[in-house]
């Protein structure tokens, strides 16, 4: 085989491999998500959350929205938050080689304006197993949150 053919033939391979790849990330996030939607929406059942997946060069970015105005009222808020951190780290940890980025929250209000916040993913897998074995109470795994919680704007999709 001539050496341009060879170059061809593995280009087109890497360029298949990659794409599915890609298409594997993107359909284990949503597995994921589906699975941490549901475990949030049976502890939160003041609210309806909603997951999103969404690829970007670091990994997988959750998108978490509350149908109610979660950070209108600080309780809700703090519930909201706690609930969305222990699934995702509880996710994240029974799946180690999963690469996830971060996760936004929002909620309905929020996301009129296209507002919401950012925190890293991998500070959820940190914090779960710490409050799970009791090693760290909800309080300072709450203040560790807000701590790493910075505003973020949603972009529009392009049309």
């Amino acid at each position: 085989m001539k050496p341009w053919k060879i170059l061809a033939v593995c280009t087109i391979l890497t360029l298949a491999t990659s794409r599915a790849s890609y298409a594997d990330e993107v359909t284990q996030g949503e597995a994921y998500c589906y699975e941490m939607q549901h475990a949030i929406n049976a502890l939160a059942d003041f609210t309806e959350t909603t997951c999103l997946p969404s690829k970007d060069k670091n990994g997988i970015t959750f998108l978490m929205l509350s149908s109610k105005p979660v950070f209108s009222v600080a309780a809700s808020k703090k519930a909201w938050l706690l609930v969305v951190a222990g699934s995702l780290g509880k996710t994240l940890n029974e799946h180690p080689k999963f690469k996830a980025d971060s996760v936004i929250v929002s909620d309905f209000n929020s996301m009129r304006s296209r507002q919401g916040f950012r925190f890293p993913a991998k500070l959820a897998k940190t914090l779960q197993p710490k409050v799970y074995d009791g090693s760290m109470e909800l309080e300072t795994m709450y203040s560790k949150i807000l701590a790493e919680l910075t505003p973020f704007s949603v972009p529009e999709r392009p049309h």
